[in-house]
């Protein structure tokens, strides 16, 4: 309920992370990742960036999803 932080520092490999249907999420990016994929949307590379699901904004029960420190092979997506 409300807005869950979830914050990964030093790095990640290989995560994936599935959150309830109709729960909106945000994911941001503060350094380099590769294979980053976002609710189907598969995104090669790069840093300092950030993705929302269209609702984020007006949701009140919401993941924002933070990344430091490097990423590979991340995804964010609802879970079955």
């Amino acid at each position: 309920t409300g807005t869950v932080p979830i914050t990964v520092t030093g790095g990640a490999s290989k995560l994936t992370l599935h959150r309830p249907a109709g729960v909106a999420a945000r994911i941001a990016v503060t350094s380099g990742f590769t294979n980053l994929v976002f609710d189907g949307r598969r995104i090669g590379g790069g840093a300092d960036r950030q993705w929302a699901t269209p609702d984020y904004d007006r949701a009140t029960d919401r993941y924002d999803v933070r990344v430091t420190g490097g990423a590979s092979d991340l995804t964010v997506d609802v879970g079955v």
